[in-house]
């Protein structure tokens, strides 16, 4: 059953909690692996593969939240840090991929033939992520030899993140009654960081609104946005590293690896109050200041966890095991499910992702074919340019997606985080407000229309949920909707 409700203005269904909750099946749950301190001594340093347009090499780029004039500003940068280390094993794939053969299938090719390797890159995907997620179904020696074979997956890749700093707090007594919050944001399967920025944009510029008229309403003054190690520039950087199988785990432990290693302590300021620069690899925090965060959380700051989809179900994981670091969630259509509603691979998609076009003569003529597709249609248009100047690279006179879509499949043929982190909610710390956005027209992502009160009220004390008219790709949709997104930070704190 659903309620409905209003919210700063405009009206939201609300999931209200299930009379007979779904039960959870007991199975083996693998904990998160410790992690390591990779030999950054033994390895160079990446650089960054592109440097963002309209600004220069090592310079921030000014984030205007509305037009220039009008604007409360903040600056962007990218940055770099070692992934969790070492990664998680694969029984069916621990070895990097060669996708050469895949990606110079090109339209040229007879269509039975690409139909053909199609078939024969499924079946071995699908033979992949059958090994990784066996345990759940049968033996615990998966389970058990875990923790040890992860000592022998040696590879040190990287993250990348966007940091997004508020430049103009120029008087900060006015700025007294206001809480500061740093947001964590984490993206879906197949999209770059940045495709999160017009929904960014949208939340700093009504926040900003709002505190006109009330001076407590929170500042944020810090944004982490985070990227995968197989998209956009961290997949470039990364590229030859990236393996025929990917366990999901090994995302949350690199979103863990940056909040306990790697995000400063405070925003340190200036003379002006300008935010001191950050280097672009950043800099290893000591070991004490890690058991310090792990048993404490942080000294100053306020952490809000956003996730989409993939992202969600990561920053989830995170908080079940590791709740110190996080003073609230917003899950945005998270891919957590019960595992009565998931023994099926995600074929569907999978198999898109496979066949999906890779390449195009430049970035024009694949912004001209995005704009015809049906596929993007229902996407603000901020997004889609930012999808595809971020999201594809040109070399070698070709425009090319950073992120091919093999990798895309191989992450879609995983399932075993999802339904660990379903099992898992109930056990999130009641202290961190819950607060789920989930679609009404699609609800794949969370198990299907049937299970999503069941899931949205899994972890039922200080929940919360709004139901939108929109598919799964939600920030993608809808950016400038996020009133919603706005209450989940003003009110749920």
């Amino acid at each position: 059953m659903s309620t409905s409700a209003r919210i700063n203005g405009m009206e939201y269904t609300s999931f209200l909690p299930p009379k007979s909750p779904l039960p959870a099946p007991s199975f083996p749950i693998r904990r998160i692996i410790p992690l390591g301190e990779p030999p950054i001594d033994k390895i160079s340093f990446p650089t960054l593969p592109t440097i963002r347009q309209g600004s220069e090499a090592g310079q921030p780029f000014t984030f205007y939240t509305a037009s220039p004039s009008q604007s409360v500003k903040y600056k962007l940068t990218t940055h770099l840090y070692p992934s969790a280390y070492p990664r998680s094993p694969y029984r069916f794939g621990s070895t990097p991929v060669d996708t050469t053969e895949y990606t110079q299938i090109g339209k040229e090719e007879k269509k039975d033939v690409r139909e053909k390797m199609f078939t024969k890159y499924m079946t071995g995907l699908e033979d992949w992520a059958y090994g990784v997620n066996h345990a759940l179904e049968g033996g615990c020696d998966h389970l058990e030899s875990y923790e040890s074979a992860c000592a022998t997956q040696k590879r040190v890749m990287w993250n990348s993140v966007n940091r997004i700093v508020r430049d103009d707090l120029e008087n900060d007594s006015e700025d007294v009654n206001r809480e500061r919050l740093t947001l964590f944001v984490a993206h879906a399967n197949g999209f770059p960081k940045e495709t999160w920025e017009p929904s960014i944009r949208s939340l700093l510029s009504q926040l900003e609104a709002s505190a006109s008229e009330n001076d407590t309403t929170p500042i944020i003054e810090e944004i982490w946005i985070f990227e995968a190690v197989q998209h956009g520039d961290t997949g470039l950087i990364n590229a030859g590293l990236l393996t025929r199988a990917y366990d999901w785990l090994d995302n949350v432990r690199d979103i863990l690896q940056f909040l306990l290693y790697y995000i400063p302590d405070r925003v340190e300021r200036g003379p002006k109050n300008e935010p001191v620069p950050l280097p672009t690899h950043l800099t290893r925090l000591p070991e004490s200041t890690a058991t310090h965060r792990i048993k404490e959380g942080f000294d100053s700051r306020t952490v809000v966890g956003v996730g989409h989809s993939f992202g969600g179900c990561s920053v989830a994981r995170v908080a079940t095991e590791y709740p110190s670091l996080f003073s609230s969630l917003v899950l945005v259509d998270p891919v957590v499910r019960p595992i009565a509603v998931s023994a099926i691979f995600n074929n569907g998609l999978a198999e898109s992702a496979l066949k999906r076009r890779n390449f195009w003569k430049s970035k024009e003529e694949a912004r001209t074919l995005f704009f015809k597709s049906p596929f993007f249609k229902a996407w603000n248009h901020d997004v889609l340019n930012a999808y595809i100047e971020h999201g594809i690279v040109e070399e070698g006179g070709i425009a090319k997606l950073k992120m091919n879509g093999l990798h895309e499949t191989i992450l879609f043929l995983h399932r075993q985080t999802t339904l660990e982190t379903w099992n898992l909610l109930p056990q999130l710390n009641s202290r961190i407000p819950l607060f789920w956005v989930v679609s009404g027209l699609d609800g794949t992502a969370l198990g299907g229309q049937d299970v999503l009160p069941d899931t949205v009220w899994r972890r039922p004390d200080n929940s919360s949920n709004v139901v939108l008219p929109v598919g799964h790709l939600i920030p993608h949709e809808a950016p400038i909707e996020f009133d919603y997104f706005k209450f989940s930070l003003t009110d749920n704190l």
